[in-house]
């Protein structure tokens, strides 16, 4: 089982959405939710991207129980806080980067203004998707949905 990013906010298991991550702000800071396929998924038809489920991902007869998970969530998020707060945005970048589904593919971005297509470069210092457009044009897009054409 291989495990990448998807701009913005899923994980993906062989290429199918095992978890999703939502970051909402607030007056006092930021909520973050964090849900993951654990033993079910939703059937392919109903969803916009193929998902999946650890169990199904991973063909472990034996899963590790929903607080084990969220165990090992908190302590990679809290050693991941730590080093971003130390360190800037720029090391979390790089391990992103390295992760990341779909890099040098043609991607499309879906966002409040309209759909822009091209060969995905990567993110920016901030962490917004950088899109060569089929003019060779590089177009940053701060929020908004991915897809790949040709496989969703």
């Amino acid at each position: 089982m291989r495990f990448s990013l998807k701009w913005p906010n899923d994980v993906l298991a062989s290429g199918r959405k095992i978890s999703g991550i939502l970051i909402e702000a607030g007056e006092y800071g930021y909520a973050v939710g964090i849900g993951v396929n654990l033993v079910a998924s939703p059937p392919d038809d109903a969803v916009r991207f193929p998902a999946t489920d650890l169990g199904a991902a991973s063909g472990l007869s034996a899963l590790p129980t929903p607080e084990a998970v969220l165990s090992m969530i908190c302590r990679h998020f809290s050693k991941w806080f730590d080093r971003w707060s130390a360190d800037g945005f720029e090391p979390l970048r790089a391990v992103w980067l390295a992760s990341s589904h779909g890099m040098g593919d043609t991607i499309a971005a879906s966002t409040g203004s309209g759909r822009i297509e091209g060969r995905f470069l990567g993110l920016d210092a901030d962490g917004a998707l950088v899109i060569e457009d089929v003019g060779g044009a590089q177009r940053v897009v701060t929020a908004g949905d991915v897809f790949f054409p040709g496989a969703d």
